[in-house]
């Protein structure tokens, strides 16, 4: 019975040095995911030219992390606001709630770009910050590959000495 209470620690540890890497690992999904949005937005505006109330609404329904903020883009430049009013919801999605200020940065100067300028230059514009994203994300992997192993360690190593403890 010991053992068993000893061996439910250690994994509890490992659990929970795993959990503790839960925002990192968000960070990563929520980078990933608006880096193949830009690259999506890229192709529909630089090759179809697609309105950008449509191509917000259609991405709110391929991207799921970040699916609310984009349906809002998609209503306000539906209605006739600028893409740097109607992006301002995701800005703030990405500089509050996800902790990622770097990426709303870049989605910032992106939305003065859209709906400004030809398709070419937009689609452009959408590419550098794809580029600016993915640099963050490949950060973002690298920080969650260092601090994951030693939050994982810290939390095993504390689940063996109560394990020991335990026994």
């Amino acid at each position: 019975m010991r053992l068993t209470g000893a061996l439910l620690l250690l994994a509890a540890g490992w659990e929970a040095g795993t959990a503790l890497t839960g925002a990192l690992r968000r960070k990563c999904a929520v980078l990933r995911e608006l880096a193949a949005l830009l690259s999506r937005m890229a192709e529909e505006i630089g090759q179809r030219e697609t309105p950008l109330p449509q191509v917000f609404a259609r991405e709110a329904e391929c991207t799921p992390l970040l699916a609310a903020p984009l349906r809002v883009a998609a209503k306000k430049t539906a209605a006739g606001l600028p893409a740097g009013q109607a992006l301002q919801t995701l800005c703030e999605t990405l500089s509050l709630r996800e902790g990622l200020p770097q990426a709303a940065r870049a989605v910032a100067e992106l939305s003065a770009l859209l709906g400004a300028y030809d398709a070419e230059t937009q689609a452009r514009a959408c590419r550098s910050a794809e580029g600016v994203l993915r640099t963050l994300e490949q950060e973002q992997e690298r920080l969650l590959a260092e601090k994951g192993r030693l939050y994982r360690a810290l939390a095993f190593s504390a689940g063996a000495i109560l394990a020991l403890l335990a026994l």
